[in-house]
């Protein structure tokens, strides 16, 4: 199943400590884009790795909390072959520091 959001024009400000800007975003406005493309600019932005709670921040930021954090870590498993949830089809994420670490990457920049 694959997830459509419509990306708001603008994305809410992101916190004092985050290195990621609503201009970071920028390209994604007003366009369809599914859960997958989303997690691979987060992660880009990101510099290629990112905890969860850092990848939920911003999907939460740019989905306005309408897709849930489960859905979120089934996305990223699903598309990873270091996960028993690998989908066999696309390879596109890994996992940083080795299982249970919640550390994800993004196999190619």
């Amino acid at each position: 199943m694959e997830i459509i959001l419509m990306i708001p024009n603008k994305t809410a400000a992101y916190g004092k400590n985050s290195s990621i800007q609503n201009e970071d975003f920028s390209k994604v406005k007003r366009e369809e884009f599914n859960l997958k493309e989303i997690l691979i600019e987060i992660l880009k932005k990101r510099g290629g790795k990112a905890c969860y709670s850092e990848i939920y921040n911003d999907c939460d930021i740019i989905t306005k909390n309408k897709i849930s954090h489960a859905t979120i870590r089934s996305k990223i498993e699903s598309y990873s072959s270091d996960s028993k949830k690998w989908n066999k089809k696309e390879d596109l994420f890994y996992s940083c520091y080795g299982k249970g670490k919640g550390w994800w990457g993004l196999r190619n920049l």
